[in-house]
């Protein structure tokens, strides 16, 4: 006798159709089809994350510029979640709607990658701060024995 996880699944005597049709006529659940593109909720919040990627976009050229590095930071970090709570809230709401507007991508993008970005500049300008900070300490030290 198969154990239930080998049991293939059973068809509702409706036809699976009643519950989940009145759903997706209202736009509150994915059908795979292109019809939640028209759904007003997601396509403003899209729109949001749009807003808020351009500000990243526009906070990472000033601080790249000489702003206020601390200032600047803060208020990516903010943008930042704005952004991660949308888009995570987007692809939650409609996984097809999200990849066809590759949400998953942006949210990497935006949240994550830009980020691990930002870390990197700063580990390699604090190893070549130290490398020159060594070169200097070493160059004195021969100095000294002269």
């Amino acid at each position: 006798m198969p154990s239930a996880s080998h049991q293939s699944p059973r068809k509702s005597k409706n036809g699976g159709g009643g519950k989940k049709k009145n759903m997706l006529s209202q736009g509150s659940v994915s059908s795979g089809g292109g019809e939640n593109d028209r759904n007003p909720v997601l396509r403003s919040r899209l729109s949001r994350a749009s807003d808020l990627e351009t500000k990243l976009s526009s906070l990472s050229s000033a601080s790249s510029a000489g702003t206020n590095a601390a200032s600047t930071e803060e208020k990516a970090s903010k943008l930042r979640f704005q952004l991660c709570e949308i888009l995570s809230d987007i692809l939650l709401l409609d996984p097809a709607f999200a990849m066809r507007k590759d949400v998953p991508g942006r949210l990497w993008r935006g949240c994550f990658y830009g980020r691990i970005g930002d870390l990197r500049g700063r580990i390699a300008r604090e190893k070549g701060r130290l490398r020159r900070a060594a070169a200097a300490s070493k160059k004195n030290q021969q100095q000294q024995q002269q």
